[in-house]
């Protein structure tokens, strides 16, 4: 995957299982474009609900106790380009 600085916004919709992060954009990147810096400062990143096609479970050890959840579906994070 690709690296990413920390998220300058976020913002989760429970309603639409939904997931946006607002990434700062790197002037310094061999991919940065200089010629959109006025209108662009920073990208989206939205999810996508991918459905659970198996039965998985995540497990933490607490106090010596194994506490599991279920996955009922993993978010897809993708660049989306609407501003």
């Amino acid at each position: 995957g690709r690296p990413y600085d920390p998220p300058v916004e976020a913002r989760h919709r429970p309603e639409h299982k939904q997931l946006q992060f607002d990434l700062p954009l790197d002037p310094t990147s061999e991919h940065y474009d200089p010629s959109t810096r006025h209108e662009m400062q920073r990208s989206t990143l939205s999810s996508t609900l991918v459905p659970a096609q198996t039965n998985h479970c995540i497990g933490l050890v607490i106090d010596g106790k194994l506490h599991l959840t279920p996955m009922n579906g993993v978010l897809q994070m993708r660049p989306t380009f609407a501003q």
